[in-house]
């Protein structure tokens, strides 16, 4: 297994733990990294809609939330 995955084995649950037990870590991450996920997921169903593959696009959240799952700080 290459060393990169490894470290990022590691980090990923310690980063996880730390947003979970920090409150204004919490908000930074929901502010920063989860709204640019939410913005892309939103650009994606956007372009759906305008293809014709969806008549209107659902629920950005909602579908965030079933992409990334609850392991996301603040999914509940």
């Amino acid at each position: 297994m290459p060393t990169r995955w490894l470290k990022l084995t590691t980090t990923v649950p310690g980063l996880l733990a730390e947003i979970t037990a920090d409150a204004d870590l919490t908000v930074r991450f929901q502010q920063t990294f989860m709204e640019r996920q939410r913005e892309c997921v939103r650009a994606v169903l956007d372009r759906a809609v305008q293809r014709g593959e969806l008549d209107e696009p659902p629920e950005t959240d909602l579908v965030h939330a079933m992409l990334v799952g609850p392991s996301s700080p603040g999914c509940s």
